[in-house]
């Protein structure tokens, strides 16, 4: 009788350790991929918003650090973008218009633009990831 009750306290307080860590566990979901990537989708995301707002994108020559908060010279009546977008060699990025959509890309790390190494944006999945609280 002993040794059964000694089983089933160590039952009950791994059942307990397993349901007190479970409480700990959530999921979150975020983007993951290339960092530039990343980057230049969410430029892709402040030009539709510019888009929203104007009715039409900017010129395919606007400078898109204008889209950025405090940038000098901006004459945006908000800003877009919360720092000035860079890629991961700290080159600016460019954009052009492909059937009428934005795309948004990095002259990757040649920093030469229409080359074999130019970062798109795209790139990215939405992953589960399980953290602690």
């Amino acid at each position: 009788m002993t040794g059964n009750r000694i089983v089933l306290g160590c039952v009950l307080i791994l059942t307990s350790l397993v349901v007190f860590v479970a409480s700990r566990l959530t999921v979150r979901q975020e983007l993951v991929g290339n960092p530039t990537a990343l980057t230049a989708g969410s430029i892709k995301t402040a030009l539709d918003q510019y888009r929203v707002d104007h009715g039409h994108y900017p010129p395919l020559e606007f400078n898109l650090d204008d889209l950025a908060v405090g940038h000098n010279g901006s004459r945006l009546e908000r800003p877009y973008l919360t720092g000035l977008p860079r890629d991961g060699w700290g080159h600016p990025f460019r954009y052009k218009l492909s059937s009428g959509k934005p795309k948004v890309f990095s002259a990757g790390p040649d920093g030469t633009f229409d080359t074999t190494d130019d970062i798109y944006a795209g790139g990215f999945t939405c992953r589960k990831r399980y953290v602690f609280r």
